[in-house]
């Protein structure tokens, strides 16, 4: 973190905060940010490009994430055929100075999985960790922006999708990547999940899952017509999710310029929307939030937020502060 601070307008809220430069490592890639904390412990972060670092007159040195750290020792293997779980650990206490706890390196190797970061595999009675280097149609080549509508009933949500999607590269989009905040399915018909594009209904299998864990299932959509450089395409997406006391995490498998959020929820209810960031140590609050009402009983919560990266989680808790 930075030491260099002053007080200025807060760039999310607009109110008066003490600015400091901070910055990240996560999955290879530096993340630079003013953080604004507030006199009354709220804190902010607001995210900035290298070209508003430079035009401040100074620079900040990295601090890797722990995500990163990992990253960067799976990139160092010599041997190719990849690490194992304890070769992994020893290499990252090396790096911190300190002995890192078993749970704590399983519980990011378990997350990198899940993002499609890495591959695992075995060979004999070993278990290898390698970076995975495969190129999807998708990545890369698309520029992605998001509308998401949370109906809450007694005990179930219902889920709206609008995910619109734009070839910004040479090669052919045929599908697009989303990750659901269900686990663990064995079939899109399990939450009677439905999709469309432009064209027409799309069919959804078994074989489009991606990955199921205890909260999250990724699905690859395919689409009807194959997107050539600059067609743009939206997918639609409707399903359910059975209401409890944990809050819905949605893994964010691309990357999206602008995520819109709307609630629909019974007065009196409180919820809370925010961002995690991919190294899973900041929260970022909405560029904008705010809450109307319908009707005598239900009110309406929308929240907005800008370039949102693979990796982030969208978190929605309901009546209850986030942990």
């Amino acid at each position: 973190m930075g030491r260099k601070s002053v007080l200025e307008v807060c760039k999310v809220c607009g109110g008066q905060a003490k600015k400091i430069n901070y910055v990240s490592r996560a999955k290879g890639k530096t993340y630079r940010y003013y953080k604004f904390i507030h006199q009354n412990g709220v804190t902010h972060y607001f995210r900035i490009d290298d070209s508003l670092i430079l035009q401040s007159g100074y620079i900040i040195k990295p601090k890797a994430s722990f995500l990163g750290i990992l990253e960067d020792i799976l990139d160092k293997n010599v041997h190719g055929e990849g690490l194992t779980f304890s070769e992994i650990k020893s290499s990252l206490d090396k790096s911190y100075g300190r002995l890192v706890s078993t749970a704590t390196v399983y519980r990011n190797i378990n997350k990198m999985l899940k993002l499609d970061l890495i591959i695992k595999h075995e060979e004999g009675n070993k278990v290898f960790y390698s970076k995975n280097t495969q190129t999807k149609s998708a990545e890369g080549s698309i520029i992605a922006s998001m509308s998401i509508g949370f109906d809450f009933t007694e005990r179930t949500v219902f889920v709206t999708q609008f995910i619109h999607i734009k070839n910004l590269g040479l090669q052919l989009i045929n599908n697009f990547p989303v990750s659901l905040p269900v686990g663990v399915i064995d079939s899109p018909d399990q939450i009677s999940l439905i999709a469309f594009d432009g064209i027409r209904k799309i069919p959804l299998k078994k074989e489009c899952i991606t990955y199921s864990y205890a909260d999250q299932t990724g699905i690859l959509i395919g689409l009807n017509k194959a997107l050539r450089k600059s067609e743009a395409e939206t997918i639609f997406l409707y399903y359910s999710l059975t209401l409890d006391e944990k809050p819905i995490n949605i893994f964010m498998p691309s990357d999206f310029k602008s995520i819109k959020v709307n609630c629909e929820l019974e007065k009196g209810k409180d919820i809370l929307i925010k961002k995690k960031l991919a190294d899973g140590l900041k929260e970022i609050e909405p560029v904008l939030a705010r809450r109307t009402g319908t009707d005598l009983e239900h009110a309406i919560v929308e929240a907005e937020f800008e370039n949102t990266f693979r990796g982030d989680t969208l978190v929605i808790s309901l009546g209850k502060s986030m942990q």
